[in-house]
């Protein structure tokens, strides 16, 4: 290989093709492909590569003159481009034939999924195609809404670890977007709280990776989730591999307090948990209690359940009302209840156990309140009670949560910066206190973002998510750098590369 390639800021192209999977087909050769656009049709690429939850994107620009490709490609067929640099090599350089075997033996520089197509013509032979492109992973996990909830569970762990199935992210991956591939996710056991009614699964990705000092890529059709802790330079960059070099420092993101607002958390104000016997209720066959509490909303209510399940069974109905003179104020009048009352069907009713009835918003017109446990039909439910017939329950009352965290070291440094997170996802102060910290471990400290043209195969072959040596000591960058973006231009038989990397203890 020429020595000039490992100080070129331009690599030299062999061949490059446009290989196109409608949806459906799963595999990876070239010669599955159903459409190929040719090196000669291929006019230009500009692919931007992100970490974290930030989607890749590409711009592709194809010859159409004779309309060869007009329909052929459409929104959501899988794309691979392939090009035979000496960066992208998967043997050595120039040895067999182009498009032999796997890609002709190099390995995708973009794996995308198209978004957009933008047909253009400027006269009967100047026509080409626009083709908007998400990176495939990214994008596959936009499309996708998450309605889960974990607790006190590990945020990721290798895929072959026997308590992978109890990680979030790999739950998340392999209920909701299985297609991905799940090889290069790391071990980031930090133990956490999460709760998600319908969020982006990309988002809820990289809220999980700012929790736990991860990194978050892409390669092809695998997700990389990976500790920054575990993260070791690979090569050492300075000048000499870098054409025109900048290091910007600014403090947009800087923040050294702050508040987490979440959503509601729920605690026990009363509860009798003993269970000694079972009493059918039904209704005409009524449960009565008073709860004792002063709160001013009852959120939820747990009951002992042992669940009928056959055919004919019926429903348990739970209700609240104020009191009056010692009983309730109208039990056989729901009209009277102090909020809606809550019922739920067989089906819905532990085996033998908690199930949860939740209420309304309301305000409590004064403290203990009766609680009554009824059946929607004359058949009934089991009702788990003590000794003294007094229902198994659990009261809770709602209240916010809100964090606050700080450093103060950075506040003697730089002043106080104070930002605020409103996140009604958040509905434990775990899970609240992880991202405040999370947050603040990240933005204590200005950042410092180099930016250089790559020059020379070690800097070309660099990707997002990897970690690197930076020795740019007159510019004040040095030391664990990692890359945070990078961006890929082909145009007329060659290739350029730039590279953004931001100091690793800041990301």
């Amino acid at each position: 290989m020429s020595e000039n390639l490992f100080r070129s800021s331009v690599l030299p192209v062999r061949g490059a093709q446009l290989a196109v999977f409608k949806p459906g087909t799963e595999s990876d050769d070239l010669g599955d492909a159903d459409v190929v656009v040719a090196d000669g049709d291929l006019e230009s690429v500009d692919i931007t590569e992100r970490i974290q939850e930030r989607k890749d994107t590409a711009s592709i620009t194809i010859a159409n003159d004779a309309g060869q490709y007009t329909d052929a490609i459409t929104s959501g067929d899988r794309i691979e481009f392939i090009a035979d640099t000496p960066a992208n090599r998967k043997r050595a350089y120039s040895t067999d034939a182009y498009g032999s075997g796997l890609y002709g033996g190099y390995g995708p520089i973009w794996t995308g999924v198209v978004r957009s197509q933008t047909p253009e013509r400027a006269g009967p032979q100047d026509a080409i195609i626009d083709i908007q492109s998400q990176d495939w992973v990214f994008g596959t996990c936009s499309f996708r809404r998450v309605y889960d909830a974990f607790e006190g569970a590990p945020i990721c762990l290798p895929d072959d670890d026997p308590n992978a199935e109890s990680a979030i992210v790999n739950t998340l991956l392999r209920v909701n977007a299985p297609a991905i591939d799940r090889s290069l996710l790391g071990r980031v056991d930090t133990t956490t709280d999460e709760f998600s009614n319908g969020q982006n699964l990309l988002d809820l990705l990289g809220d999980l990776a700012a929790k736990g000092d991860a990194v978050m890529y892409s390669r092809g059709r695998s997700l990389g989730f990976v500790s920054l802790g575990d993260l070791t330079p690979t090569t050492t960059i300075g000048p000499e591999q870098a054409t025109t070099h900048s290091v910007r420092i600014n403090d947009d993101d800087l923040a050294n307090v702050i508040r987490v607002d979440g959503g509601t958390d729920f605690a026990v104000d009363d509860a009798q948990e003993t269970v000694d016997s079972y009493q059918t209720v039904s209704d005409a066959n009524r449960i009565l209690h008073r709860v004792s509490t002063r709160k001013s909303e009852l959120a939820r209510i747990e009951v002992w359940t042992r669940a009928d399940r056959s055919e004919d069974a019926d429903g348990v109905v739970v209700r609240l009302q104020k009191d009056d003179g010692g009983q309730p104020v109208a039990v056989d009048d729901t009209q009277s209840d102090i909020t809606d009352p809550k019922q739920l069907g067989a089906e819905f009713l532990d085996d033998d156990g908690w199930t949860t009835f939740r209420f309304s918003k309301h305000t409590l017109p004064e403290p203990n309140p009766w609680l009554i446990i009824e059946s929607e039909g004359s058949t009934g439910q089991e009702i788990g009670v003590n000794a003294s017939g007094v229902p198994a329950y659990r009261a809770y009352f709602p209240y916010p949560i809100s964090v606050r965290v700080e450093s103060p070291a950075s506040q003697r440094e730089y002043g106080r910066r104070v930002d605020r997170i409103k996140d009604d996802g958040l509905q434990t102060f775990q899970a609240a206190r992880d991202i405040g910290e999370a947050e603040l471990r990240h933005r204590d400290e200005p950042r410092r973002e180099l930016s250089f043209g790559a020059r020379g195969l070690a800097a070309h072959s660099l990707a997002t998510g990897e970690v690197f040596d930076a020795q740019f000591p007159q510019e004040g960058a040095t030391g664990d750098h990692i890359v945070i973006e990078r961006d890929i231009t082909y145009e007329r038989a060659t290739v350029t590369t730039d590279v953004t990397a931001q100091e690793t203890r800041t990301l």
